[in-house]
């Protein structure tokens, strides 16, 4: 299995990530997962924002990165049991970052050359 939370710097990054979207749009629904299994992105919105990224992995270097504003996730949680995640703003753009790691690329690899 895949988690899309690998270290305690990615799963900090997204709990922070969670309260400001919860903050700034008024959500107040709490994410109980801490971690995402097999974690797959269903659906991506047409809008876009261009945010500077960067990565633990690559440390000291940063770049402006255009990503999808909302994502749907799909998954499941540590007992098996299926999850759907509406995320947008800084939290979708955490899941895109973590699931672009499960398949073998940094945020580099989005930078317009």
């Amino acid at each position: 299995a895949r988690s899309t939370f690998c270290t305690n710097a990615c799963t900090t990054a997204v709990c922070s990530a969670r309260a400001a979207a919860a903050r700034s749009s008024g959500w107040r629904r709490t994410i109980s997962a801490n971690a995402v299994f097999n974690p797959e992105i269903t659906k991506v919105s047409k809008e876009t924002d261009v945010l500077e990224e960067g990565c633990l992995s690559i440390p000291g270097i940063y770049d402006e990165v255009k990503r999808p504003d909302r994502v749907v996730i799909q998954g499941y949680d540590k007992n098996g049991k299926k999850l759907k995640i509406k995320a947008w703003g800084l939290l979708a753009r955490v899941f895109q970052h973590e699931v672009d790691h499960l398949d073998g690329k940094f945020f580099l690899d989005r930078v317009k050359k």
